[in-house]
């Protein structure tokens, strides 16, 4: 707004200044001194009008100047506040490098960890199945024996009812035996009241076993004293 006044000014000042121009012109259209006062005059204007632009101009630039000076001044404040924030993410990011470092050696060394623990769990799984192996073959070897055992045991089963049945001939025989010995002893009573004073009865070798009959025979010596 004041500049506008300014220009309106200057514009009524040179507007005077052509009028007393034309004045003096048409007062004294032969004398030069009015002529050299009408070109000083004009020059006087055009400096006027010169100084006045550049006033304005200078106006207008100082403007723009202190605008620009001032958003210089935010700019370098907000530069400032944005190297802070940097220097601050900075000294984060360094923090986070040197977790990062940390847990990558924590990393490192759960990883040898678990590859010793793998290898010690491959170990124990290895000799727990040797050791199982050992044990089947064990187990294989008393089924083995357990079988044979058990074919021993049916022979001797076999055994046993043929000795029962050995047995009871025996005592069959032995029964029949001793019959005889009986009868025997009574022939000897009867030879004794004959006059006979002693009758000795000796085995006569070993007894002798008739597989054809399966029986068993013993003979024996009699020995009559007077």
């Amino acid at each position: 707004m004041a500049e506008e006044k300014k220009e309106d000014y200057w514009k009524s000042l040179a507007k005077k200044q052509k009028e007393e121009i034309e004045r003096l012109k048409k007062n004294s259209s032969n004398n030069i001194w009015p002529m050299i006062a009408v070109i000083l005059s004009i020059f006087l204007v055009a400096a006027i009008f010169g100084a006045a632009y550049f006033a304005i101009q200078y106006s207008g630039t100082n403007t723009s100047y202190q605008s620009l000076k001032a958003s210089f001044e935010t700019l370098e404040k907000e530069r400032d506040s944005l190297l802070q924030e940097k220097s601050g993410y900075t000294s984060q990011i360094n923090s986070l490098n040197a977790k990062i470092s940390s847990l990558e050696n924590e990393k490192s060394q759960l990883n040898s960890q678990i590859a010793e623990l793998q290898k010690e769990l491959d170990d124990a799984k290895k000799e727990k199945e040797n050791a199982i192996a050992e044990k089947d073959a064990e187990i294989e070897d008393l089924n083995s024996q357990i079988a044979s055992l058990n074919n021993s045991i049916e022979r001797y089963k076999v055994w046993i009812e043929e000795y029962k049945d050995r047995i009871d001939q025996l005592n069959e025989q032995l029964g029949n035996t001793s019959e005889e010995v009986s009868n025997l002893e009574d022939i000897i009573a009867q030879c004794i009241g004959c006059g006979i004073c002693c009758v000795e009865l000796k085995a006569s070798g070993s007894p002798e076993y008739d597989a054809d009959t399966n029986s068993t025979t013993q003979y024996y010596d009699m020995y009559i004293y007077f």
